[in-house]
């Protein structure tokens, strides 16, 4: 299993069993078809310890798989008039040309405050704890990472003192139970012993780490990254002689779809008329990236493909999302294993994808087989 704060690359060439060995062979097929002046980039940051160059070269390598199997000839970092910089495609066939820019958007998991908090998750999964997993809660999470040196040595001794034939499950919800509080340098930590069944206690290479939780709710949202990235990709070019598609996979774990509708079409509010209070109705602002009606702006972008955090092991399941500028100069042709949304009405309608990705990438239903983790 992938360590906390183990690079995607690292956890790929070590991770052993059939389950990876078939989502290895798919990255590298996928590589070898890649056009070859430029595939020791693309290999290079494949092999980064990176997270973001891993996700970026991989999200490039599905989109340029996609379009090769649906037909499309792909030049990679094409020239493009009145600008130095290159978008990464040049997408064509006999029907159609385009420009594709594609990026990964990351989301506060990545940086900062959970960074820290993965590496004490690393920290408490190295751990010698025979006859216990722990269910930690975390109260407050420090400026800086913590001595995890220290934290795993205390938990351990206080783990190693405890009988599990003694411990009652059911102290793990009441506030009477066993606990080790670790407080330091403005952490605030609570491990709480889960027993193992008796016929399961003293195997080797056991992961402590049962379950977390946070006493802070915080909110995830992804509308302001996404509206930087379409402010930045959307306007590198300047005028371009061909249509541009910009591809986004968001690297987030939850379905964005409500602020990419927000970020592209407006921010949805609801209207109310003080005269007639029950004469109220839903509108949106007229903040998004593709304007309003009346006054869209940017209709050389003809659309932006949402990937809903697309991975190798995902590829052949989840489809990615087409959402249409209303008024586009020139619009793109969508690929069967696209979803489409536009607006209609004020309202945003999605239509099915016609073709599952693994019909179109010629992977068998289960793929990839077999248990990730089996238990043996």
């Amino acid at each position: 299993m992938a360590r906390h704060v183990e690079p995607t690359a690292v956890f790929l060439n070590r991770v052993a069993g059939d389950y990876w060995d078939q989502i290895r062979e798919l990255v590298e097929q996928w590589a070898d078809a890649y056009p070859a002046d430029a595939k020791s980039d693309l290999v290079g940051r494949l092999r980064s310890p990176d997270i973001r160059q891993w996700s970026s070269a991989f999200w490039e390598l599905y989109l340029h798989e996609t379009f090769r199997r649906s037909g499309y000839e792909v030049r990679v970092h094409p020239t493009v008039p009145q600008s130095a910089r290159q978008p990464d495609f040049l997408v064509t066939s006999t029907e159609a040309e385009f420009y594709v820019e594609a990026k990964c958007i990351f989301g506060k998991s990545t940086d900062g405050e959970d960074a820290r908090l993965r590496g004490v998750f690393d920290a408490i999964n190295r751990m010698t704890s025979p006859n216990f997993f722990v269910d930690l809660h975390i109260g407050r999470v420090g400026p800086w990472a913590p001595s995890t040196k220290g934290l795993k040595a205390e938990v351990e001794t206080w783990l190693s003192g405890l009988d599990p034939d003694k411990i009652d499950p059911t102290d793990l919800l009441s506030s009477t139970g066993e606990r080790y509080r670790w407080v330091r340098d403005g952490w605030e930590l609570e491990f709480r012993p889960m027993p193992i069944r008796a016929d399961a206690r003293g195997r080797a290479n056991h992961r402590p780490l049962g379950m977390w939780s946070s006493g802070e709710a915080r909110q995830v949202n992804d509308e302001a990254p996404l509206r930087d990235a379409l402010k930045d990709k959307g306007s590198a070019y300047g005028k371009l002689d061909r249509p541009l598609l910009l591809a986004l996979n968001m690297n987030t774990g939850f379905d964005r779809s409500f602020e990419t509708m927000n970020a592209l079409y407006g921010t949805a509010m609801v209207v109310f008329k003080q005269a007639d209070p029950e004469g109220a109705y839903n509108s949106r602002s007229q903040n998004g990236y593709f304007g309003y009606p009346g006054a869209w702006r940017h209709p050389h972008i003809a659309g932006v493909l949402i990937g809903p955090n697309i991975a190798p092991e995902i590829a052949a399941t989840i489809a990615p999302t087409l959402w249409v500028h209303p008024s586009a100069t020139e619009s793109v042709p969508s690929l069967d294993i696209w979803h489409q949304a536009a607006l209609d009405g004020g309202q945003v309608e999605t239509v099915l994808a016609q073709k599952q990705p693994r019909e179109l990438l010629e992977l068998v239903p289960d793929w990839p087989s077999g248990e990730p983790f089996p238990k043996d």
